[in-house]
């Protein structure tokens, strides 16, 4: 039995000499890769196996899709994740039953059908006049902003243009494409460069088992 124990403890001791050497890099010494080795390790409240935050430690360039950008959470903020909600703050998921379907009536137990959204943009931004101190860069920005950040994955297999409806004919139902939520264009919210246009042919994002939006982009 002690010589099992001693053929562990030898094989552990070789393990972690294997893993400081393989994160050394040539602009750092051996002690510098074995602290950062035991720093990784002793991280706290982290929500991923060591080995998995070791193996992290390899990679001496940022990753293509924004894993282990965090050391203890190796997967915070990367391509393809749930988008988190702050705890506390964010209530959950209010979507209509069954099928995890947006929100169609209004949630003060009325049932009372909710607005077009066309019809509130215009409401709510019928006042704001032209400004010329506001260019092209701010649009650019405000839209990278989005796309960094908040950019979702659509449903699997959706596409809008192709699976959505067409701008020519009203949009479907939520019945008829559930993973549709085109906005229709009426007679009141009539789209200014092209009056004939009835949809604005739109897909749902893609979401987990909880109903939280998938990112796109790390």
């Amino acid at each position: 039995m002690l010589i099992y124990q001693l053929l562990f403890l030898c094989s552990f001791l070789f393990g972690i000499l294997l893993v400081i050497g393989w994160c050394e890099t040539p602009q750092a010494s051996i002690d510098s890769s074995a602290q950062q080795v035991l720093d990784t390790l002793l991280l706290p409240n982290c929500e991923v196996s060591s080995v998995k935050r070791i193996f992290c430690l390899k990679n001496h360039y940022r990753t293509f899709d924004g894993t282990c950008n965090n050391l203890c959470n190796i997967t915070t903020g990367a391509a393809l994740t749930p988008h988190d909600r702050f705890p506390g703050l964010d209530p959950p998921t209010a979507y209509e039953q069954p099928g995890d379907q947006p929100r169609q009536f209004s949630s003060s137990g009325t049932h009372i059908p909710l607005p077009n959204a066309r019809l509130v943009s215009k409401i709510v931004f019928s006042n704001f006049p032209n400004e010329a101190r506001f260019t092209h860069m701010v649009m650019t920005w405000g839209q990278f902003l989005d796309h960094d950040l908040t950019l979702t994955e659509f449903t699997v297999g959706v596409d809008p243009q192709l699976d959505c409806g067409t701008s020519q004919e009203p949009c479907p139902t939520l019945i008829e494409k559930p993973d549709c939520i085109g906005v229709n264009i009426s007679y009141r919210v009539r789209l200014r460069g092209d009056p004939s246009v009835r949809c604005t042919p739109l897909a749902r994002s893609e979401r987990n088992a909880e109903g939280n939006q998938v990112s796109f982009y790390p």
